[in-house]
């Protein structure tokens, strides 16, 4: 099951590939802004690490039988 079958708004593993796939074709800014349906996601992109940078919010609680 993908996240976005889950209903997620916002994945925070995607908006770093996003930038990881740009960087790879064009010398990206040090913070990049990536917009997605819950917010902007911020990444800040390093030569071997990449940072998530921002707000979070807790969205969800819930059990297992």
């Amino acid at each position: 099951m993908t996240r976005r079958a889950l209903g997620a708004l916002a994945c925070g593993t995607s908006a770093c590939a996003t930038v990881a796939a740009a960087m790879a074709d064009q010398p990206m800014a040090e913070l990049v802004t990536v917009r997605v349906p819950g917010g902007d996601l911020f990444v800040r992109a390093g030569p071997r690490v990449f940072e998530l940078v921002g707000p979070a919010e807790y969205v969800f609680e819930g059990s297992t039988p």
